[in-house]
């Protein structure tokens, strides 16, 4: 449990880092590194921590129950799951009425995405890895909200439709082949 709680540490501390740093001018870190070298010491942390996650998750032993998961969080988690998705497709595809709407597509997406895992999943390990992920989205989503300028863009129905269908498309074919492959828990 050692290298989960680790790995979660390493992987939450540059991304609240990037959320409360100083965006004022002739403080901000990242002007001052240079977006080069910023982004590579983020991303080396932040995959590190990532990485022991993984590693502590999987070589964590079956801990004891936090709560028993609802009988009907399965099936929401399934709807939580298409939701989460498709907002994930949207925050990378061209600009849609859907980007528009939620603001921060890619924040909310993870926000489901934990949410889905913690109706299904209420041993330890699985509530400290989905609950901090849901806990740092709630957070860096004020955080963000709170200083971004809305900047005017027109949202194009093509890139809804672009956003629904990769995000679909990565919900079946996950749902059916993926997730058991990879984390050897079948969906259904």
């Amino acid at each position: 449990m050692i290298f989960l709680v680790l790995g979660l540490i390493l992987f939450f501390v540059p991304h609240f880092f990037a959320a409360f740093r100083s965006r004022e001018e002739g403080r901000d870190i990242r002007v001052k590194m240079g977006e080069g070298p910023y982004m590579g010491a983020y991303s080396l942390v932040a995959i590190a921590g990532f990485g022991l996650i993984i590693y502590g998750y999987m070589a964590a032993t079956p801990t004891a129950f936090v709560y028993a998961p609802p009988a009907w969080g399965r099936h929401a988690a399934h709807g939580l799951m298409l939701i989460a998705f498709v907002l994930l497709a949207a925050a990378y595809t061209p600009s849609g009425h859907i980007k528009k709407l939620v603001g921060h597509p890619m924040i909310t997406a993870v926000a489901f995405w934990a949410l889905a895992h913690l109706l299904t999943n209420g041993g330890l390990k699985s509530v400290l890895v989905f609950g901090a992920f849901l806990a740092f989205t709630v957070i860096d989503r004020i955080v963000v909200s709170s200083r971004s300028t809305s900047e005017e863009v027109s949202p194009s129905v093509q890139g809804d439709l672009l956003a629904i269908g990769i995000g679909v498309g990565a919900f079946l074919l996950t749902f059916f082949v993926l997730h058991e492959m990879i984390f050897g828990v079948p969906v259904l």
